[in-house]
């Protein structure tokens, strides 16, 4: 087999475990934004029910409408956020003991050059699903994280205007 073919087969195998690495960190960054979105939100709830056993009862019809829309869009992050860190079934690369059950597999068939491409391509096959599979997953976790951040930022735009409306009210 020329050197150059096995040079192209392993080339594109690093690609594929590169590719699996850069994908690896953007899960886990999303998923610490995601857990970073409950935090904020909880404290919003945490200060906003503080805040109504003292004053809820100062406020107007409207007012209490805007609290009470910015308290279920912190429920609703809340929620977002958790969905987005629920585990998602992702295959495991072809790692370790995998890669090995493989070798294996060609050496008691008798190794040849055949076999050699064939066991690269099925590593390159797997690392694809697996890479597909995570580019799916952090797709969905990306849009649930937005969304998040989308109700954070409008509970948090709830929260000025009722304050405005506070001050105005004196």
């Amino acid at each position: 087999m020329p050197k150059e073919k096995i040079d192209l087969i392993e080339y594109a195998l690093k690609s594929y475990v590169d590719q699996f690495k850069e994908l690896n960190d953007s899960w886990k960054s999303l998923d610490t934004k995601a857990q970073g979105s409950i935090v904020i939100s909880n404290i919003f709830l945490a200060v906003a029910f503080a805040w109504s056993r003292q004053s809820i009862s100062d406020l107007s019809a409207p007012g209490k409408s805007i609290f009470l829309i910015a308290i279920i869009l912190l429920g609703t992050s809340i929620v977002f956020s958790v969905m987005s860190l629920r585990v998602k079934e992702v295959p495991h690369p072809p790692l370790g003991k995998d890669v090995l059950e493989m070798i294996e597999d060609v050496i008691s068939a008798g190794a040849n050059e055949r076999r050699y491409l064939a066991l690269k391509y099925d590593e390159i096959r797997l690392w694809q699903e697996t890479n597909e599979s995570m580019e799916s997953g952090i797709t969905e976790k990306g849009r649930l994280t937005v969304s998040s951040h989308n109700q954070i930022m409008l509970a948090g735009a709830s929260f000025i205007v009722l304050t405005f409306i506070q001050i105005i009210r004196g």
